[in-house]
This record gives structure tokens, C-alpha cells and sequence, in this order.
């Protein structure tokens, strides 16, 4: 099979350039998480369109041979994963609820996919008046390295970061990672461990399981800890901002003092962390 390397590839990836990655990607090789991770955003979003289109394709060719019990399984399926978060890694919500649009009148994805209603809400706010609750440091209530204890299926988590890194090597079959970051109390060292799990793999990862994991463990801790509820529920009205100016991913890629980090089209990142925490916001008081 044709082989492609990162530094060779244009800005803008051309259909031919597509099919190659998409094959690349099917078989998981070395040379495809490589250009995986060095894809700019635009680059991401122009192969996850392709991808899209490429699997609706695939569902129409092969959904006349699938009994209706399959037909159950597979709609079971894009429920639960499609509901537990992004579409696509590079996509924040307004991208998503642009993305779902445009494939909306597609039959296999109005069949599944629906945008959920705290994204409709968020969204709607957006083109109204919206407003920001800036957060920053460890010490928030909203970081995911803050301290409050909550128990999942038995065990005692003492932080989100534990929580999503336990989950991580459970994932890729790392028992001893496992065993470390579940006995540890340092949140730098779980942190730490959490780079070193083995067998991991980007794509799995991010695509299908960081978003659900991050916004559940987030669920769990304000509802079993009272006073974290509450201060979620005091930043009513306001979109969360987590304004890190070392962070484009998660943050927004500016400091607070920055004047830009007061208007959401000068922001330099995609605020996913604060999304994250907003969109539960919105699910668990019913409102904006």
C-alpha cells in the first residue's frame, strides 16, 4: 500500500492525498499516527470530512444486507458514542452542531445522529449576548487536577485527572500503570503515569472515549460533593472559560487580561474544557 510522510503533504490535502490517509488509517500503521499528530486543525477537520463521507458511503453499501437485529445494535451504538461527545477531536460545539448540519439530510445520519439540546442552547446563546466565567488556575473547582473525592463503580477517585488517566490505562491492557495512578495521591505523578501507558493509541482515544470520560467524572464529582455544585451553578448565564494562554486545545489560548479573551472570535483557542463544563451545566440545571 502507498505510503505517505507528513513533511511531503500540501497545506490543503487533495482527494487522492485523502484516500491514501483514509487507507493509512484503516491499517493503523506507524506512518499514519505520525501524520495524525502533526495534522494542523484545518487539516484534521478536512480528514474528518472526508472520513465521514467515506463511512456514510460504506453504511448505504452495506445496510441492505444487515438483518434488523444488526440494524438495532448499530443505531444502539452511534446513540451511546455520538451522545458521549465530539464528533471529532479538532471540533469544539460550534463546529459540531455546524458539522451535524451539514450531513443532516444524509439518510443514515438523520436516522442517528441528533445535535443535543444543551448544544442548541449554547449555541443560541452565543448569537445573543454572551457572557464568560474565566478560570485558570489548578486550585479551581474546575480543574481537573482540584481535589474533591467521589466514588464510580466502587472506587474512590480523588480527582478528575485520576479518574480519566485510571480509565486510560484500563483502556490499553496497562495493569501496572493501572495499579500506580489508583494508589497515588500526587496529581503531577498521576499525570506522569498517564504518559506512559502502553500500547496507546491517539485516535481510540480521543475520538471515542477522553470527551465521555472527562464530562462523566466531571458529572460525578459536582453531584456527590454539594459545594462544587453549587459554585457550577453560581457561573449561571455564562459560558466557562478556561483562559490559559499556553493551552489552544482545551483553553482558549489567551490569559484573561488579554482584551481578546472577551470576544469568542478573537479567541486563539477552542475552549473544549469549558464547553465540557458548560454544556453539563446546561444538563444539569435545565437552563442556560
Amino acid at each position: 500500500m502507498e505510503s505517505l510522510k507528513y513533511e511531503s503533504l500540501p497545506n490543503i490535502f487533495t482527494k487522492e492525498i485523502l484516500e491514501i490517509l483514509y487507507k493509512m488509517a484503516s491499517e493503523q500503521s506507524t506512518a499514519w499516527h505520525d501524520i495524525f499528530d502533526k495534522m494542523t486543525d484545518e487539516q484534521s477537520l478536512q480528514y474528518a470530512d472526508f472520513s465521514m463521507e467515506k463511512q456514510m458511503s460504506q453504511a448505504e453499501d452495506t445496510e441492505q444486507s444487515l438483518t434488523q437485529k444488526e440494524k438495532d445494535a448499530q443505531q444502539l451504538y452511534i446513540l451511546k458514542w455520538g451522545a458521549a461527545g465530539r464528533w471529532n477531536d479538532g471540533m469544539n460545539l460550534e463546529s459540531e452542531y455546524e458539522y451535524v448540519e451539514k450531513y443532516r439530510k444524509h439518510r443514515i445520519l438523520n436516522k442517528y445522529a441528533e445535535v443535543p439540546e444543551s448544544v442548541k442552547t449554547l449555541i443560541n446563546y452565543m448569537k445573543i449576548d454572551e457572557k464568560f466565567y474565566f478560570f485558570s488556575s489548578s486550585d479551581s473547582p474546575f480543574s481537573t487536577l482540584y481535589k474533591a473525592k467521589f466514588i464510580i463503580q466502587g472506587i474512590t477517585y480523588n480527582s478528575v485527572i485520576q479518574y480519566i488517566a485510571h480509565h486510560k490505562a484500563r483502556l490499553f491492557l496497562d495493569r501496572g500503570i493501572e495499579k500506580g495512578i489508583l494508589k497515588s495521591d500526587s496529581q503531577k505523578e498521576i499525570y506522569q503515569l498517564s504518559l506512559q501507558v502502553k500500547n496507546y493509541d491517539k485516535v481510540t482515544w480521543h475520538n471515542m472515549y477522553l470527551g465521555q470520560h472527562i464530562s462523566f467524572a466531571y458529572q460525578q464529582q459536582f453531584l456527590q460533593n454539594e459545594y462544587l455544585k453549587d459554585v457550577l451553578f453560581s457561573t449561571e448565564g455564562k459560558t466557562i472559560v478556561l483562559s490559559d494562554k499556553n493551552d489552544e486545545k482545551w483553553g482558549i489560548g489567551l490569559s484573561q487580561l488579554n482584551s481578546k479573551a472577551l470576544q469568542r472570535n478573537t479567541w486563539l483557542g477552542k475552549n473544549f474544557l469549558g464547553e465540557i463544563l458548560t454544556r453539563l451545566r446546561i444538563e444539569l440545571m435545565g437552563n442556560y
